[in-house]
């Protein structure tokens, strides 16, 4: 049996304007998200009508990572509860993407761990959003950057984050990192927007 495959322009709620393949048999979208294709501006086919919706699985300006984040390879784990299909990596990971926590409360921490331990240069986590923008008031405030040296088995408290944000340089006479956390000393607001946490090798280690 030969299945014919075609591609349709289509237009739902949440992703409009894209090309949606689907078998000849089975009438059922198969979403792909970003989506390869999305309506510029406001202008309608439709003579008189403005297009004034935006596609729901394109990734905001905001959550795109330019430049890069390059971060080492490291395992990202969690006791957050994250909104909906947003998880810690995407705030770590160089695809466009964040991670929107609910209800955090005191202690609940973000850790990453590496897959070896490295020397680090500089620490710099982004939470909440520029104002007037969605997510500006969603801080990780009061919380605190700890580092878990190699050979230790506690974490050290280094900075505590100051408006949700946190940008520390690392003694060129400190120890490889193990791992580094992410832990909120309370129960900072209803929602924290984590946009980016990047971590930066020392040169030539």
């Amino acid at each position: 049996c030969v299945v014919c495959v075609v591609c349709v322009v289509c237009c739902v709620e949440e992703q409009f304007n894209d090309l949606f393949p689907f078998a000849s048999t089975q009438d059922k979208h198969q979403l792909r998200s970003p989506t390869l294709f999305r309506h510029i501006g406001i202008v309608s086919s439709l003579s008189g009508k403005n297009q004034t919706l935006q596609d729901m699985l394109q990734p905001k300006e905001w959550e795109m990572k330019i430049p890069p984040l390059n971060n080492p390879p490291a395992l990202l784990s969690s006791d957050m509860t994250g909104f909906g299909s947003t998880l810690p990596s995407n705030a770590y990971d160089d695809a466009p993407g964040s991670f929107w926590a609910s209800n955090v409360q005191m202690n609940q921490h973000i850790t990453v761990t590496l897959d070896q331990p490295l020397l680090l240069q500089r620490i710099i986590v982004v939470t909440g959003n520029t104002p007037g923008k969605e997510g500006s008031d969603d801080l990780f405030e009061p919380g605190v950057l700890e580092i878990q040296w190699a050979g230790e088995d506690d974490f050290t408290v280094v900075k505590r984050f100051e408006q949700g944000q946190v940008d520390i340089g690392i003694g060129a006479d400190r120890a490889a990192a193990a791992a580094v956390r992410l832990r909120a000393l309370d129960a900072p607001t209803r929602w924290v927007l984590f946009r980016r946490i990047r971590l930066v090798p020392r040169y030539g280690a």
